[in-house]
């Protein structure tokens, strides 16, 4: 099975929504890649190992003025940065043991820092509006401690 197959999680009204399927509904665009993983310095891995990449890159929506935003998802690792024209990182949210829920429906991405070994425990999820038609986004953070 690919990893990517294994990032499936939660059922919502009987249908798997996975990071892929998620990105679409909510406007993103679609990429990924199999390949290095960067080590994680301190962290759960000390070398390079292969895996699967993908990236949800939101562009020209009420929300983010000129800037994008981008949703990394790797296994076990997640990332949500906003950069302005100029590549500079107004926003860089990044953790590994986490929990994933991907809710094409709702059209939303949600991440659970669990250890909050470099963002506080909580939750870090990225929505689109209107369902259906996207136009705008918003970032919401609800740490748990």
């Amino acid at each position: 099975m690919l990893i990517s197959e294994q990032e499936k999680l939660k059922k919502n009204g009987g249908e798997t929504m996975t990071f892929k399927e998620t990105c679409k509904k909510m406007g993103g665009e679609y990429e990924e890649e199999y390949g290095l993983l960067e080590p994680d310095v301190g962290g759960e891995f000390i070398t390079e190992h292969e895996a699967m990449k993908q990236w949800c890159t939101f562009t020209k929506m009420e929300g983010l003025g000129e800037n994008e935003l981008v949703v990394f998802n790797a296994p076990n690792t997640f990332s949500i940065k906003v950069q302005d024209k100029d590549m500079n990182e107004l926003i860089d949210l990044w953790d590994n043991d986490v929990r994933k829920r991907f809710d094409a429906k709702n059209q939303t991405m949600c991440f659970e820092a669990v250890l909050g070994v470099r963002v506080p425990k909580g939750n870090f999820c990225v929505k689109t509006f209107p369902i259906g038609e996207p136009k705008g986004i918003e970032i919401k953070i609800e740490p748990s401690e």
